[in-house]
């Protein structure tokens, strides 16, 4: 019989989350103030009120982190939907010891210990997850917090995790129906406003996600109980983003000398010999960009005991993001060229100067698909009232596919019509000042007007570039647990194989146009007004406001008769990899647990052995012996934890010598 049955529908947005708790707080009051003291108690009076929220959560996590032997930090929940974030990559940021790389709309790769992402491995469900960034790197904020129940981040190895975690192992959770226990039928419905995305023209500063989950469990008969649970999510948003940027490349240039050209650069034996110079960039770019993103996904699972022997588990999940990026680029290409009247500090930092670049307008359509789909089946019998055999098989595959089209058009001594520019010159005069302490203001000759389309008119240049990769993880496991009496309490065995895959591609394509009358003819045709107001409108002392900007997908049209001329249709490259790996690997681990001198002992030992491969090098198995032990006083306070040894990364016997077939 199912204990409850419940049904929420939330709505919220970032405004109003803080009243619409402030209006339940109230009515709560009244509604125990209007009860009559005298009221007699019926037989239908609540004995108890349990209110779970953020205060369960943290009282979950330090259960897991307190019964665990292993270090671990985990955030956990007893309700669908009640992880912080909007995504499951900002709930784990919430975790110690996690940071993540924040790209638009929060963070995607996480990175533990301070060490890089693509040294963590990341579960689901107990599974091994695919990803599209080329190593171990997950994409989280593909993910909808509000459809996981767990999340755990192992930071010491244990020889039952899948290998593969040198900086630690991320486990995320979803709710098992059966397990759950009870109806829930929830729908909700946020709201995201973005006062910037006003300055676009044309756009709606609202965003949305709207989330709908659905858990219940039904009595079988003789065939048992099955739960199911499904859930939806969509999230639509747009966000604006403007920048200054200066190249990677930074080059020392000699203050002795005047160079007509780019500045003589200064080698690393002069400037110890005491050559004067200073730190220049190449390049400088103003960049506007609207970007837009929907994400959907789906997950849902089946669980199904039979009798209390079996227990069977049945999951899959689907998430799919399209992102886009509309992006408009002035830049300043020669940045070291004609340089005169320096000014640096004791630091060799560039703080003035005036010179002589060239100018371009690009324009730049970049679209990523990102797709997820994994799940599989977990079934557990318990053999007898000690042993526990189970048996799992799962398959995950990600593919992502970034398509970028871009158009760039540059200055020249004559406009699109023939005619001489007031510069007269391909290179405008323009004035580099730093001296405020801010980012540097760029100002450029007042005779050349940087909205006035018809000056960009040489050079003409579109390019495509597509890049896809694909992560297919295949993997079975099979584990067995014996639980004994006495101060050894368990022994566990297993034994998993993967099968990973990897490959990726990267094509591009460089269109050159000489046609003065083609470039004239989709000049005028594929003009757009600069799509924002206000640029850069909180940075002081900037003159750069707008510019003469494009339509991409117009200029492909005009110069190539097509929106996507398509790939090259070759794609031999270094650059493009085709990669298996397949991992065997084993386990023994005995768990121990008692008293030493009158405190709590617990912890396990354990025998791990791994035979990592990447094609068409395969290399020998090794044996990893490790043990972790942890001792609680009375009070519970937790004494330091020691992790001899650990379990090898699957990569660890094959590092980057392994060869890639392409």
């Amino acid at each position: 019989m199912r204990p409850t049955n419940t049904i929420r529908v939330r709505l919220r947005t970032i405004l109003s989350c803080g009243a619409a708790a402030s209006v339940v707080a109230m009515a709560a009051a009244a509604s125990a103030q209007e009860a009559p003291a005298d009221q007699p108690i019926t037989d239908n009076a609540v004995d108890e009120v349990v209110v779970s929220a953020v205060r369960q959560t943290m009282q979950n996590s330090i259960a897991v982190k307190r019964d665990t032997t292993a270090i671990v930090d985990a955030l956990s929940a007893n309700e669908i939907g009640d992880l912080p974030g909007q995504s499951i990559g900002e709930a784990i940021m919430t975790i110690t010891g996690a940071t993540a790389d924040r790209g638009n709309y929060g963070p995607t790769e996480v990175s533990l210990r301070g060490l890089g992402s693509f040294l963590s491995a990341t579960t689901f469900n107990g599974r091994e997850a695919s990803n599209g960034s080329g190593d171990r790197a997950v994409n989280f904020g593909q993910f909808p917090s509000e459809l996981f129940n767990g999340i755990k981040i192992y930071k010491s190895q244990q020889a039952d995790l899948i290998e593969g975690g040198v900086a630690g192992t991320i486990e995320m959770e979803t709710k098992k129906p059966l397990d759950y226990g009870k109806r829930l039928v929830q729908g909700e419905l946020k709201g995201n406003y973005n006062p910037y995305q006003k300055r676009i023209t044309g756009s709606d500063p609202w965003g949305w996600r709207g989330t709908a989950s659905y858990v219940d469990q039904y009595e079988l008969g003789k065939l048992g109980e099955v739960g199911v649970s499904l859930g939806v999510q969509r999230n639509q948003v747009d966000d604006p983003a403007e920048s200054y940027v200066a190249s990677n490349t930074w080059l020392a240039c000699n203050a002795n000398i005047n160079a007509t050209g780019n500045c003589t650069e200064v080698t690393r034996a002069q400037a110890a010999a005491g050559t004067p110079f200073y730190l220049a960039p190449n390049s400088i770019t103003f960049r506007q960009l609207t970007a837009k993103e929907k994400r959907d996904a789906i997950f849902g699972a089946v669980q199904w005991q039979p009798n209390d022997r079996w227990d069977i588990n049945l999951d899959v999940e689907y998430s799919k993001r399209n992102y886009e990026e509309d992006r408009h680029d002035l830049g300043f290409a020669e940045t070291r060229y004609a340089l005169r009247n320096v000014q640096y500090d004791d630091q060799h930092r560039l703080l003035y100067a005036t010179g002589n670049s060239t100018l371009q307008s690009v324009s730049t359509l970049f679209q990523r698909q990102e797709e997820y789909i994994g799940g599989g089946g977990d079934f557990e019998f318990k053999a007898t009232d000690r042993l526990t055999l189970s048996a799992d098989v799962s398959y995950s595959q990600t593919t992502r596919t970034d398509l970028t089209r871009s158009t760039r058009l540059r200055t020249d001594p004559l406009d699109i019509y023939g005619a001489r520019t007031a510069i007269n010159n391909q290179r405008i005069p323009f004035t580099y000042d730093a001296r405020n302490g801010f980012a540097p203001v760029l100002t450029v000759d007042p005779r050349f007007n940087l909205d006035d389309w018809s000056l960009y008119s040489d050079d003409a240049r579109l390019t495509r570039e597509e890049e896809e990769k694909k992560d297919r993880i295949f993997a079975t496991r099979f584990d067995a647990r014996y639980d004994l009496d006495g101060f050894i309490s368990r022994i566990d065995a297993g034994a998993r194989y993967s099968r990973r895959r990897y490959t990726t591609y990267d094509d591009l394509v460089t269109i050159d146009q000489a046609s003065l009358a083609v470039d004239r003819a989709v000049n005028l045709a594929c003009r757009t007004n600069f799509p924002q107001s206000d640029y850069l409108g909180d940075a002081p002392n900037h003159s750069v406001r707008s510019w003469a900007t494009f339509d991409t997908l117009c200029q492909f049209r005009n110069y190539l008769g097509t929106e996507d001329p398509g790939g090259s249709g070759d794609t031999r490259s270094v650059a493009n990899a085709d990669v298996t790996e397949t991992v065997w690997s084993g386990y023994v681990m005995a768990s121990y647990k008692g008293e030493a001198a009158g405190m709590p002992v617990r912890g396990n030992s354990a025998s791990a052995w791994s035979t990592p491969a990447s094609s068409p090098r395969v290399c020998g198995p090794s044996w990893t012996w490790s043990a972790t032990a942890t001792a609680r006083s009375a009070w519970s306070r937790p004494a330091p934890s020691t992790t001899p040894g650990s379990r090898p990364p699957a990569s660890a016997c094959c590092p980057a010598s392994t060869p890639i077939s392409t």
